[in-house]
């Protein structure tokens, strides 16, 4: 009775696989040729012996090993190739090539694994050795330089060669393909059967493809279900086009999936109509996310996808995943797939021919030209956009997902300017997302400096590079402010403090500005000229608290807009409420009206300060209110013009409650020479002031309690004396007459 005898051998060096050695297997005695039988030795269950010819490695029950120091040349003269083996071994310093280039792969049948630690193939130099993977289970390892392992084409299957149903190949190393043939293409990793052919690129492995990658045969679209899948958890470089199809009419889908940390970097995509049947695509492509991080496929050649259906297709990109269209030599064409990472990387620009929607992140770095179509960031997160500057930016119609009380950057511009929008959603009722887009040119109707008024200065022109449209979805209510910066007119010479935003409804209504003669008064906003800017000829512009969406422009008129209030305060004294205000520049400024209300809502006048006119130098007021109300007081400024035209400041509230102990005592009243002032002490400052709060005498307390001041130097008015301690301050009116 023969026994079959398995030994264990490991070869001596320390890189190198170790397979339990099967009888029969061989090994590389010298330098030679494959089909030459001096060039191997066979293990005979005991010991390594020459073999007879013509015996050479050609069983895919046996394993053959390319020892230290030797090379290998696989040829075509008979016995040729394909030839047939179960774990493929080639030691450090060893070689394995056909030494020929004739783009006529000369195959190894693989059944078991492949572990390199010398070299295969011939790079830089393409060479034709193939490996062909028909095991049920197969691993490609080894530790030498990627360079090293340089094949012509990986694939299963091969006509009249013993396959198994399906076989799943992991990659643990690096390495690369070089097949290109006049007449079959150049895929260079597919399945060339039908059977089932499963690739794992794990983590730590770079495939460097110098040609295709396919499943279904050479492009997608061979023979008869040839079925599988690639994933991609490492990265694979393809320089030729990557086939998301199949003409597989089996309900199995192929698929090409790329791994939470895998990255694929494709030329060309090739997403024709796949078959399927009813309840299954014919082909599934998927980039896996956890949430936040994810897949990444750069897309890097001009054409991108070469061809684009979702009919027999599905696309999965998970949360996270990102997909970057990253051409260097020229523009490409933005495909509808379901991103959730949207990178823009193309200097040369990218088109967009259907409606795109992005829900996580939106990366600009190149002009992104939508035409009639939509770019939609479903985001809500003001941080979702990223990289736009004045070259990369959307040239169309950007939409973004909106939430109340986030500052929204709107991208927008023409072919030639980067022209954006900013938005400060202070409320907002039922609005769920904005369009925006920038129209180049000037609009039919011009503002019409009769309706159009900035602060009652009239608009009488636009700047004429364009205009602004923002669109809602809906909306109940909504209040926010609006900046607008505008780059490439050329029709406006004036100074900052000219220019505005307006608005307008739609394209058959005029141009608004804060006041809307004719139009939906208070709906408008409030203009504040700190807000206009010219930089390297960059115009900006700011409107507050607008209540309705439309077209928006930015506006000028002939002369500057008239009052810009730096600041507003309000503060209670112990009897009294004293307003202060300053002003960094005027335009015909004939007067404040200081107004007071109780409820916030209806005011009356109970004062006036003079202006300074026309002025560029900044100037403060004071007004204070001798008698305020016992509780709350609204109190807001009129700013009127010296024609007439009105704008109310913000509004300020002082909650007052008088003082009842320590009661300041002033008279007579009205005084002609010495005014007495009782219930202060020493440690006192006395100032008496005018209607306007000018400080016409200075004194300090000399004793507690009764104090003497000389007015004889005041003329008769009403004056105002505020007395001053460390703890409190205290006012009362008092009268000189004589």
């Amino acid at each position: 009775m023969k026994h079959c005898i398995t030994v264990f051998l490991c070869v001596a060096f320390a890189t190198a696989a170790c397979w339990a050695q099967q009888s029969g297997s061989y090994r590389s005695k010298q330098n030679g040729i494959w089909n030459q039988s001096t060039t191997w030795e066979k293990f005979n269950g005991t010991a390594w012996v020459e073999a007879v010819s013509p015996d050479i490695p050609n069983n895919q029950s046996l394993d053959v090993t390319i020892q230290s120091n030797h090379t290998v040349t696989v040829t075509t003269t008979a016995p040729a190739p394909p030839y047939l083996m179960r774990n493929l071994t080639v030691e450090s310093n060893a070689k394995l090539f056909t030494n020929a280039n004739v783009v006529t792969p000369r195959y190894l049948m693989i059944y078991g694994n492949v572990h390199c630690d010398g070299i295969i193939g011939n790079y830089p130099i393409p060479d034709d050795i193939g490996l062909s993977i028909e095991g049920s289970a197969c691993v490609i390892s080894g530790s030498s330089s990627p360079e090293s392992f340089a094949i012509s084409r990986l694939r299963k299957g091969q006509s009249s060669i013993p396959t198994a149903t399906t076989t799943n190949l992991t990659i643990n190393r690096s390495f690369y393909t070089t097949y290109n043939h006049a007449t079959y293409g150049n895929t260079q990793i597919l399945n060339n059967r039908a059977s089932t052919f499963n690739i794992v690129v794990s983590q730590g492995a770079t495939v460097n493809c110098s040609g295709s990658v396919s499943i279904d045969g050479n492009v997608g679209a061979d023979g008869t279900n040839l079925r599988g899948s690639i994933t991609v958890h490492g990265v694979m470089n393809i320089d030729g086009t990557l086939y998301l199809r199949t003409n597989n009419t089996g309900s199995q889908p192929n698929s090409f999936t790329i791994g939470t940390t895998g990255i694929v970097n494709a030329n060309t995509l090739n997403a024709d109509t796949s078959k399927g049947n009813t309840t299954t695509a014919g082909h599934v492509f998927t980039i896996h996310g956890n949430g936040t991080t994810g897949g990444r496929l750069n897309i890097l050649g001009d054409a991108a996808f070469v061809a684009f259906s979702t009919v027999g297709n599905t696309y999965i990109l998970q949360a996270g995943s990102t997909v970057a269209y990253a051409a260097s030599a020229g523009s490409q064409t933005v495909r509808p797939l379901p991103y959730s990472r949207l990178e823009i990387n193309n200097q040369h620009g990218v088109t967009i021919q259907q409606d795109i929607s992005v829900s996580m992140q939106l990366a600009i770095n190149g002009l992104v030209n939508t035409g009639n179509n939509v770019l939609h960031l479903t985001s809500t997160n003001p941080a979702s956009i990223i990289g736009y500057n004045e070259t990369a930016y959307v040239n169309g119609h950007l939409r973004r997902n909106v939430f109340t009380g986030n500052t929204y950057d709107f991208p927008v511009g023409s072919a030639t300017h980067y022209q954006p929008a900013f938005i400060t959603l202070n409320d907002a009722s039922g609005l769920t997302h904005l369009t925006a887009s920038f129209t180049s040119g000037l609009p039919n109707e011009l503002p019409d400096p009769a309706v159009t008024k900035v602060n009652g200065t009239p608009i009488t022109d636009m700047l004429n590079a364009g205009y602004w449209t923002l669109e809602p979805n809906a909306y109940t209510s909504i209040d926010y402010n609006i900046t607008l910066s505008q780059r490439g007119w050329n029709n406006f010479t004036g100074v900052p403090a000219q220019l505005a935003v307006i608005k307008r409804e739609n394209n058959a209504t005029p141009w608004w500005g804060t006041n809307a003669a004719g139009g939906p008064d208070g709906l408008q906003g409030t203009h504040e000229n700190s807000t206009q800017t010219i930089q390297n000829n960059i115009a900006a512009a700011t409107r507050f608290n607008l209540k309705t969406l439309s077209d928006f422009g930015i506006g000028f008129g002939n002369v500057a807009l008239p009052v810009q209030l730096t600041q507003f305060n309000a503060e209670p004294l112990s009897d009294a409420v004293r307003l202060t205000w300053e002003t960094e520049s005027e335009w015909n400024n004939e007067r404040f009206d200081v107004q007071r209300s109780a409820d916030g809502f209806n005011f009356g006048s109970i004062g006036s300060v003079m202006g300074n006119g026309t002025t560029d130098e900044p100037h403060a007021y004071e007004f204070i209110d001798t008698r305020p109300l016992p509780s709350n007081n609204y109190y807001r400024l009129a700013q009127i013009d010296q024609d007439g035209a009105i704008e109310h400041s913000q509004i300020r509230l002082v909650k007052f409650r008088p003082s009842i102990v320590n009661e300041l005592l002033v008279y007579p009243s009205p005084v002609s020479e010495i005014l007495l002032v009782d219930g202060i002490s020493s440690a006192s400052r006395i100032e008496i002031t005018d209607a306007h709060g000018k400080v016409l005498i200075r004194a300090n307390a000399e004793e507690d309690n009764m104090q003497r001041v000389d007015v004889t130097s005041l003329t008769p008015g009403l004056y105002w004396l505020i007395v001053t301690s460390d703890k409190e301050t205290r006012t009362k009116a008092f009268q000189v007459a004589r």
